[in-house]
């Protein structure tokens, strides 16, 4: 039930010292989590500032 609520939330707030630490906890999930991580990236990382991109970046494309 969390997914859904914290994918709507990093569809509207794209400050990095939220955004990033939402995704390293997806991210540390790994099988669970990745996937999930890289589907909402995928529709979010164009709404980023450049700063909070590259901090995600780093932790998604980190394989």
């Amino acid at each position: 039930p969390a997914v859904p609520k914290a994918e709507e939330f990093l569809a509207e707030v794209g400050r990095a010292k939220f955004v990033r630490p939402l995704f390293q906890v997806l991210w540390d999930e790994g099988e669970w989590g990745q996937p999930i991580a890289r589907r909402i990236y995928a529709k979010t990382r164009d709404s980023y500032h450049a700063v909070a991109r590259a901090g995600v970046d780093r932790i998604v494309k980190a394989d």
